[in-house]
């Protein structure tokens, strides 16, 4: 039964590896934080929401075929801070993803100061508790303003030696998405022909919508002639206060303590 836990847990979070890597890089990995910040403001005073995000990926082969890959990813904050993913992991042997093997669920909680992980499958559950950490200013957007910048990135070639990259981004300005008013970036990477092996210039692009009410991406397309167009859009948005049930493991699960020290 493990060892079918791990194959499931490895097969889900590649979804399949490259959109991994895209997630990771633009919602954050499933991994354990070294500590949980705290709240920026005071207790209540985050934005509550629900929301289901479907993430397409979508991949045209060498013989002009279409693969698509789509999964479902529910998203919930209350008011407090604490945080709701759950992932749902289609059966490895049904290729239309129509099937569900198990959910894969984590919770963040600044106030507990607790990271939880959930099988519905295996039924267990482990609690982390983490070390609080102060809190922390946001991190600033890409630069923009006049519309345009340029980042020179260094990537290293096959040969070791390093090769230039150029990164610029556009502001696109603001629009309403899923009854949200959202700021847009356009950021365009061109990786130069050797630099990864590659016979001809990639040009990568990534258009990110963001909400600044909530603090949250809600939506962003990325376009790789290497892995194909990955798409996550929010399909559903509640702005109420979730269920607190929803942030608790459920009943009947074997429940693992794992306490995390300082590092100081």
């Amino acid at each position: 039964m493990l060892a079918r836990y791990r194959m499931l847990r490895r097969a889900v979070v590649a979804f399949p590896a490259v959109v991994c890597a895209m997630l990771m890089a633009q919602s954050g990995p499933l991994a354990a934080p070294a500590a949980i910040a705290a709240p920026e403001r005071s207790a209540r005073t985050f934005p509550p929401y629900t929301l289901i995000r479907k993430d397409v990926l979508a991949r045209t082969l060498a013989t002009g075929e279409t693969v698509r890959r789509e999964r479902l990813t529910k998203e919930a904050r209350d008011s407090q801070g604490r945080a709701y993913r759950e992932m749902r992991i289609p059966s490895m042997d049904d290729p239309e993803n129509t099937i569900l093997d198990s959910i894969l669920v984590e919770v963040s909680d600044p106030v507990a100061n607790t990271w939880v992980r959930w099988n519905t499958e295996t039924r267990e559950a482990t609690v982390t508790h983490m070390q609080p950490a102060p809190a922390q200013p946001r991190p600033p957007l890409p630069p923009s303003g006049n519309g345009r910048s340029f980042v020179q990135l260094v990537l290293m070639g096959r040969d070791g030696k390093p090769v230039p990259m150029q990164q610029k981004t556009e502001d696109l300005g603001t629009k309403t998405i899923s009854g949200l008013e959202c700021t847009g970036l356009l950021i365009t990477e061109t990786i130069p022909s050797g630099a990864q092996g590659n016979a001809e210039t990639i040009t990568v692009t990534r258009e990110q919508w963001f909400s600044h009410e909530l603090g949250i991406a809600v939506r962003w397309i990325t376009s790789d002639p290497r892995w194909g167009v990955h798409t996550t859009e929010i399909l559903g948005l509640d702005r109420g206060e979730p269920d607190p049930g929803l942030f608790r493991v459920p009943a009947g699960y074997r429940v693992k303590e794992e306490f995390l020290k300082s590092a100081n």
